[in-house]
């Protein structure tokens, strides 16, 4: 866990340098929808044991206001439907005159094959958004990091790293 930690603290230190032309305002806004591609790595496997697991994810994202939106995501060490589904509220600050928006999340969630229960989580992670000079496309690349409390298993850690491709 302390690696994962200090590797979070390394590239929020390294986007945190990276200055942008355009204003972060710009880069992040209302009434925004995006869609996340990302891989996982979870401290727990999908039974709850003790080994680690990793896997494919996916998820959505819609922003209210610049700052708050809601997020869902579903993850799987295994390939059966459904498996797993988050619901997060989050809150987002852009950092003026940058293109990096650190976050935090909390929500729940439900797990039905393996180990069915009931979830909830914490969470904070950082995107950085590749600007329109950079990209045709908004792109952002964003890591987090989630504490997952379970009703029947033990709690475990989720770290997720990915791209986010925004609609809008």
């Amino acid at each position: 866990m302390k690696r994962i930690r200090l590797a979070l603290l390394f590239v929020v230190g390294i986007l945190g340098t990276v200055s942008v032309p355009a204003r972060s305002y710009d880069l992040y806004s209302a009434q925004e929808p995006s869609l996340d591609f990302f891989g996982f790595y979870g401290s727990r496997d999908k039974g709850g044991g003790t080994s680690g697991a990793a896997g494919p994810g996916v998820g959505f994202n819609y922003f209210f206001t610049r700052n708050l939106g809601l997020f869902a995501d579903t993850y799987a060490d295994a390939f059966t439907l459904p498996y797993l589904l988050n619901a997060n509220a989050v809150f987002r600050y852009p950092i003026p005159r940058t293109a990096v928006a650190p976050y935090a999340f909390a929500g729940f969630g439900r797990e039905w094959w393996h180990a069915p229960q009931w979830l909830g989580d914490v969470g904070g992670g950082v995107e950085y958004r590749l600007t329109p000079a950079q990209m045709k496309m908004p792109l952002g690349l964003f890591v987090d990091v989630r504490g997952v409390f379970a009703a029947q298993t033990a709690d475990y850690a989720v770290v997720r790293f990915g791209l986010r491709f925004k609609f809008k």
